[in-house]
């Protein structure tokens, strides 16, 4: 009688063996199999001999990466603003698909992460430097990614949220919620019901960080092309004695 071989569980044993003598977490080694998938494989039948340096030298690699490499430090200058129209797109969101595919490991999320906090950094600092110098505006830049502390303490009345507004008591206050995107983006409920309740004094500004160029818009414009892309549920929990 053959006793039947439990390969998940020799791939779970050579893997934590692998992380005890390598002295890594199981967090670098998830996020190093995601490129190397033939290795993995190897790991259902032993741990190949060089394998923990190989490891070892990506995890080193990549925490280089991450310490000096964080921002890609692009100019501001240049900026410009270009008049556009915003179509309605049949394509499929990639919204809508599940966004962690491909993700599996911590390491990798928090790198997608940081990613979009970039892009997010980046393009809040066009649309600052392009409404402040080209434009004349006299901007607060109240959101987390101000490069102005003082700013981040005037926030706009009324609980608007946004991230760049100016106070005109004589001619009207104007807000700016900045979004890095030239097809698509997201906003939060309180972000859209700010558009929604002040619609002539509130605008999107979509910029494109590679030509440096924003594009302002309002709800008239936007409303018709939002859909849905999440769903909460919410509920209360009371057992039940069936």
């Amino acid at each position: 009688i053959t006793d039947e071989i439990d390969i998940d569980g020799l791939y779970d044993n050579n893997v934590e063996e692998l992380v005890t003598v390598a002295a890594i977490t199981i967090d670098d080694f998830d996020y190093y199999i995601r490129g190397h998938q033939k290795v993995s494989s190897l790991l259902y039948f032993g741990i190949p001999s060089r394998l923990r340096e190989d490891i070892l030298k990506f995890v080193t690699k990549e925490n280089d990466v991450d310490l000096n490499g964080e921002k890609s430090g692009i100019s501001i200058e240049g900026t410009s603003t270009v008049q556009t129209i915003l179509e309605p797109s049949n394509s499929v969101s990639r919204k809508g698909k599940n966004t962690r595919n491909g993700e599996r490991s911590k390491r990798d999320y928090d790198n997608r992460n940081s990613a979009n906090d970039d892009a997010g950094e980046t393009a809040e600092q066009i649309a600052y430097a392009e409404l402040t110098q080209n434009q004349k505006l006299n901007v607060i830049w109240n959101s987390k990614y101000s490069s102005k502390s003082s700013d981040r303490n005037k926030q706009p009345p009324n609980g608007i949220v946004c991230d760049m507004w100016v106070h005109d008591p004589e001619n009207g206050n104007m807000y700016f919620e900045v979004k890095s995107s030239i097809t698509e983006f997201e906003m939060s409920i309180n972000e859209y019901n700010s558009m929604l309740d002040n619609p002539d004094s509130y605008e999107v500004v979509l910029v494109n960080r590679d030509t440096k160029e924003i594009s302002r818009h309002k709800f008239d414009e936007l409303d018709g092309l939002k859909q849905a892309s999440s769903y909460l549920f919410k509920f209360k929990q009371k057992r039940s004695d069936g």
